[in-house]
């Protein structure tokens, strides 16, 4: 066994809703797991990976389903280097090994990316044989030190082959026994998303649902990240039962429990991310002595192919049941658990109600909810009621998706990320969202919408129907095209937002989705950011405003350019104006830019004022760069493309 220095060990805390257990009465205690690795060395090289892309090419996967998942997979090839190994099958009814698993030499990777780019849909789907030939390939050049992992992407059911559920999860859980992983990739609305989910817990890998077909390859990446970013893998927790006591584990953990110890596997670890997993206690009445500990134990393997091993315990005091209700609870804790377990009974639900059980279904999420109401925030108990009322009425198959996704990320405390198409419509940030045409407007801290709920982010939102007479009909009509919903800053200003007009994705994410870039800091003023930047020579404090088609000056900033044209133009409060254009040079992060101006009209110029800015910059950067905004760290990201 390594011996850590003290800052690469693992990080293992053991937490209890109540410190004490009644002796004299049945009970039940929540404990809490929380994990954290060691961060990763920047001057060690990475562990090689070892993967195998499996891909469904059935008939249902033709089209732009085909084309983004041949994108996905080359780009996954280009990613690996020349130490790591990578084998491709494909399958429908007929299962194959277009590119046998080998290193990635430079003129392997061109073969790979060719045999790739000539896959075509057809036929039925044999999931599972196309999966376990995948698997077969990773197995046969796995090594000591290589991580192992199959990826799995389908559009549709198993109809072909092994169909069931169990045997499949069974298969991905052996394998992960022997070092190879699994994660899943569900795309479009056909998939078994249960399925998916299953072999993905048991196999000790992710899970991702596809909405948006052209983030495909963005989501390979992110997956690609994470192998990358490994810090432990094979992380298994075990947990000895004193007598007289039982345990159960929320969260789809694999886990096998017997009366004596508890066992978990809880997958990889990655560096900088803490994981949190969650633990019903259940005890008898007639528990002997003053105190009972529980130990754990958390074993794993480190990018070396070393054990690490930590441990920790909590002891509970034995006390009478009328001084154990009494005894304060860790609310705080309890909310998180309620999170978690909540999520767990919706899955149970969404599984009722595609059955046709709506009652049943409904019941589930409403006793949830009044289980749980005095330790969650009322958005999430209003979360779960709308998702109840949906399926009073039966779900969309897009809906069950969407729900089993965020599902899935509260259990596994994940940091999810959504991905939507995106297009400047005039000068304007347009993505399409659950179906709505939402136009993206850091400029406004209020959303402004056509309904008075929008479930979005995992919460059920308000928009403003009306607001100083802007509505959806007010937009559309001045923007050029449908909007049904302006999202403000009230919805963004928790995420990071990433416009990718290049790809044609709009990413909000609870994470930075990618190092690198340019980094100018903004302030926000009610959630509008306001960042300072060089125009025409000049520092000028900039309101950063997708709303705006144009970018906004003073007119003095354009004394002496050359006007290029004038432009119809409109602004909330202010209405429709016409104003000269002008091309001046723009200074920021660094990079100078020729950026359309135009002048600030003096009532527009007078409420700018007041908020402490100059000018608004618009929509043009977005043609230059990837624009994440930052708004939990207050910056504003520029990655050239």
């Amino acid at each position: 066994m390594i011996i850590f220095e003290q800052n690469q060990k693992i990080k293992l805390q053991v937490l209890a809703d109540k410190p004490v257990l009644a002796s004299d009465q049945p009970g039940q205690r929540i404990l809490e797991i929380k994990l954290s690795a060691p961060e990763i060395n920047p001057e060690m090289k990475r562990p090689p990976l070892n993967l195998s892309l499996v891909i469904d090419r059935s008939g249902s996967m033709g089209g732009e389903k085909i084309h983004f998942a041949r994108q996905a997979a080359a780009h996954v090839i280009d990613l690996l280097e020349e130490s790591d190994h990578a084998a491709v099958v494909i399958f429908d009814d007929v299962i194959e090994t277009i590119f046998p698993s080998q290193l990635l030499t430079t003129a392997m990777k061109q073969t790979a990316k060719t045999r790739i780019g000539q896959v075509e849909s057809r036929g039925s789907t044999n999931l599972g044989g196309g999966y376990l030939k995948g698997c077969e390939e990773t197995a046969r050049v796995a090594s000591d030190g290589s991580f192992n992992r199959t990826l799995l992407l389908s559009d549709g059911q198993a109809n072909v082959g092994i169909t069931s559920i169990e045997e499949l999860s069974m298969h991905a859980r052996e394998l992960n026994q022997r070092g190879i992983s699994t994660s899943t990739f569900g795309i479009g609305l056909d998939y078994d998303e249960h399925l998916m989910e299953a072999m993905a817990n048991s196999g000790g890998g992710n899970f991702y649902f596809l909405e948006a077909l052209p983030a495909i390859p963005h989501v390979f990446e992110r997956e690609f990240e994470d192998l990358k970013n490994t810090s432990l893998r094979d992380v298994r927790i075990t947990m000895r039962l004193p007598e007289g006591i039982k345990a159960s584990v929320s969260g789809g953990w694999q886990t096998t429990t017997d009366a004596k110890k508890l066992e978990i596997n809880a997958g990889s670890l990655y560096a900088g991310r803490e994981q949190s997993i969650y633990i019903t206690l259940e005890h008898d009445a007639g528990l002997q002595g003053a105190e009972i500990s529980v130990p754990v134990i958390v074993r794993a393997k480190d990018g070396q192919d070393y054990l690490v091993e930590e441990s920790a315990a909590f002891t509970f005091k034995l006390v009478p049941a009328s001084e154990e209700k009494a005894a304060s609870a860790d609310k705080l804790l309890l909310g998180r658990f309620a999170e978690v377990d909540m999520a767990d009974k919706a899955n149970e639900a969404l599984k009722r109600e595609r059955a046709g059980d709506r009652v049943g279904s409904q019941n589930i999420i409403r006793n949830s909810v009044r289980q749980y109401q005095d330790f969650v925030a009322p958005s999430t108990s209003a979360k779960y009621t709308h998702m109840a009322n949906q399926m009073g009425t039966g779900l969309r198959e897009v809906d069950r998706k969407r729900y089993h996704r965020q599902s899935y990320d509260n259990k596994q405390s994940r940091l999810s990320t959504l991905d939507y198409p995106l297009r400047l419509v005039n000068g304007y940030p347009i993505a399409l969202i659950d179906g709505k045409y939402v136009l993206i407007d850091t400029g406004s801290p209020v959303t402004i919408g056509d309904e008075p709920e929008w479930f979005f982010l995992n919460e059920l939102r308000h928009p403003s129907q009306d607001l100083a007479g802007v509505n959806a009909a007010f937009l559309s009509r001045e923007v050029g095209t449908r909007v049904d919903i302006l999202m403000g800053t009230d919805i963004m200003q928790a995420s990071y937002v990433t416009l990718d007009l290049q790809a044609g994705l709009v990413h909000f994410s609870q994470r930075l989705l990618h190092g690198g870039g340019m980094r100018v800091p903004f302030k926000s003023l009610m959630g509008t950011p306001i960042c300072t930047l060089e125009v025409a020579g000049r520092l000028q404090k900039m309101i950063i405003d997708t709303g705006a088609a144009l970018t906004y000056v003073d007119k003095a900033l354009a004394a002496g350019a050359v006007q290029t044209g004038t432009r119809q133009d409109f602004y909330p409060t202010i209405g429709r104006f016409e104003t000269p254009v002008y091309e001046l040079p723009v200074t920021i992060g660094g990079e100078q830019l020729t950026i359309r101006c135009g002048v600030l009209p003096p009532l527009l110029q007078q409420g700018i004022r007041l908020t402490g800015a100059d000018g608004i910059l618009g929509t043009q950067l977005y043609e230059h760069f990837i624009v994440t905004l930052a708004y939990p760290d207050g910056e504003l990201i520029l990655l050239p493309y």
